[in-house]
């Protein structure tokens, strides 16, 4: 499960999303997917607030 630890903008979610899924898609696991989403928005404020939950 991918989920935030606070409020993000609307605009980072819908441009940290995509990437994400791709990962995803590509057969990375949730934490993995996340991760390479994440270095593309490291100049952007929020992307840290981003988490993969494991049950």
């Amino acid at each position: 499960m991918i989920g935030t630890s606070s409020t993000v903008r609307d605009d980072l979610a819908a441009s940290l999303v995509p990437p994400l899924l791709a990962a995803l898609a590509e057969g990375a696991d949730p934490a993995e997917a996340l991760r390479r989403a994440q270095l593309d928005h490291l100049d952007r404020e929020g992307w840290d607030r981003f988490r993969a939950y494991t049950p």
